[in-house]
């Protein structure tokens, strides 16, 4: 499982370089999340690839947001196309 901790060094990582979101995915098992990067022009796509290859999308963070709003929530998903967890 990530921590609070990984989720604010895989934020900073992806802003620095460059892109606008942040995708947390794992194996349909649950282990092991780990962070996707994409730009406003292939998000969808992205999500829609790591789930034809048997990963889940658990959260999808906007790396212009701040940070602090985003791990308060329930579940980040922004810039996707699916019902919101928070509501």
């Amino acid at each position: 499982m990530s921590t609070t901790e990984d989720i604010r060094k895989w934020f900073d990582d992806g802003a620095e370089s460059g892109y606008d979101f942040m995708l947390i995915v794992c194996h349909v098992n649950g282990d092991n999340p780990f962070p996707i990067y994409t730009h406003v022009t292939n998000h969808a796509q992205r999500i829609a690839e790591y789930e034809q290859i048997q990963h889940k999308v658990l959260e999808s963070y906007d790396l212009s947001v701040d940070i602090d709003l985003q791990i308060r929530m329930k579940r980040a998903y922004f810039g996707m196309n699916t019902p919101n967890p928070n509501v």
